[in-house]
């Protein structure tokens, strides 16, 4: 006879049929703590016996929850996985959701509604927990088991030597199309291989689409040949994970796509309009407004593009005229509205741009404002006075400026320059430069 370390062995680690009705030691959450539609055990629909492992609600048996999307998780005891040999997970899954009428060729799920996945766990439960990345996903079957009960198998070799659990986890991510059955898992086993290393409980486990993957399981071993590997080539968006939760992942026609997705934790600082008098459109759609009562044979003083200074590029607005001062021999006086700008409703923003200043220091004369205007009401986020003469003759940034007040409206900057009086206005005048409406990021 063979010494134990020379045979092939197959023995369970764990198993559970669920024919004793409950859950037994397994635990269990639910969002809100829903007690109705939650993970529990029903004798409505099994693979084998009479009882099976249910999400939804027994009575109904779907698992809509009115107008609240639903969560449940639940995890098996520990069972330890010794170093010796070869694991293997398997169970068998119905799954019912609105993906049934949806064709294999067209599912899509970027934002996981109606999801089901299964996660290995090291000390469930307690403050060292540990949860490892999805090991198997529905985007595996394509969100349906097409009502019946179909064999899943998961290769858990790779933590051999530990102790773990299974945690199973659904989430209908919103309130919409919860009225389909939900999720059955019946006759749910770990086994030990001592000689075979087992990873499939049918084609799906391979993720076989005979284009980038062709082959099949046999035996619960998936016989694979690669044609192609992601992103140029998928065969199931399960493949397309790129472990980013700010990003919708797409298999488009054997091709992985990823989406950026604007949710908490998850932001880009954007360019709402952006504006630095360079290029064809140096206004950016804004119109300049002369408001000057020149004197006599005075030059035309006003706001209009100069390359004579500029923060960035090679231009910027300026208040002045030929001569360089902003003497008209009156009063000058003039504006600069930008094009409008649609503030979205959520979110933070913000304005903010460049100036360059030389008129007189003094307060009530040469006046520089800056006014936010909705409906034509303004609102000044900036004047002269902010300034200290010592910052005079160089470039410098004003803001950022909270837009928040505007969330959801519609704006434009104006801004204004007034001489007040024809005294003392040799001074080169304002420029402007790098205008900025943008969304903040925490």
């Amino acid at each position: 006879m063979l010494p134990p370390d020379q045979c092939c062995l197959v023995d369970e680690v764990f198993a559970e049929d669920f024919e004793e009705g409950s859950l037994g030691e397994w635990h269990a959450l639910s969002y809100l703590n829903n007690q109705t539609v939650k993970w529990q055990v029903t004798s409505n629909r099994a693979a084998t016996g009479t009882y099976a492992l249910y999400y939804g609600n027994v009575a109904a048996r779907n698992y809509a929850s009115g107008h609240i999307m639903n969560f449940g998780e639940i995890t098996t005891p520990d069972f330890k996985l010794d170093s010796r040999g070869n694991y293997f997970l398997s169970f068998k899954l119905f799954l019912s959701t609105e993906f049934d009428d949806v064709a294999a060729t067209e599912y899509q799920n970027p934002f996981g509604t109606d999801f089901l996945e299964i996660h290995v766990v090291e000390d469930a439960g307690k403050e060292t927990e540990v949860e490892h990345p999805i090991i198997w996903s529905s985007h595996y079957v394509h969100g349906t088991t097409g009502g019946v009960f179909t064999d899943i198998g998961i290769d858990l070799t790779e933590f051999k030597g530990k102790t773990i659990a299974i945690r199973i986890m659904f989430n209908t991510g919103d309130d919409q199309g919860n009225d389909f059955e939900g999720v059955y898992i019946d006759d749910f086993k770990v086994t030990r291989d001592t000689c075979v290393r087992r990873n499939c409980g049918g084609d799906h486990d391979c993720l076989i689409d005979g284009v980038c993957r062709k082959g099949r399981c046999a035996d619960n071993i998936c016989s694979v040949t690669v044609v192609g590997t992601p992103p140029d080539c998928c065969a199931n968006v399960a493949q397309c994970d790129d472990n980013d939760k700010c990003t919708a992942d797409y298999c488009t026609n054997h091709q992985c796509f990823h989406e950026f997705i604007e949710q908490p934790g998850c932001c880009v600082p954007t360019a709402l309009k952006e504006i630095n008098f360079d290029g064809d459109n140096p206004l950016a759609g804004g119109e300049v407004v002369d408001l000057g009562t020149p004197g006599a044979a005075g030059v035309s003083t006003k706001w209009q593009v100069s390359g004579q200074r500029y923060n960035s590029g090679t231009k910027s607005l300026y208040f002045g005229n030929v001569d360089g001062t902003y003497n008209n021999g009156g009063i000058s006086k003039g504006v600069y509205k930008t094009a409008t700008v649609a503030i979205p409703a959520y979110g933070d923003f913000a304005a903010s741009f460049s100036y360059w200043l030389d008129v007189e220091a003094v307060a009530g004369r040469d006046l520089f404002n800056v006014e936010v205007v909705v409906d034509g009401t303004p609102t000044k986020i900036f004047s002269k006075d902010d300034v200290i003469a010592t910052e005079y003759k160089q470039w410098r940034q004003a803001g950022p400026f909270s837009l928040n007040a505007y969330k959801g409206k519609t704006i434009s900057i104006h801004f204004t320059f007034d001489s007040v009086d024809d005294n003392d206005n040799d001074g080169e005048g304002v420029y402007i430069d790098d205008v900025l409406v943008k969304k903040l990021c925490p």
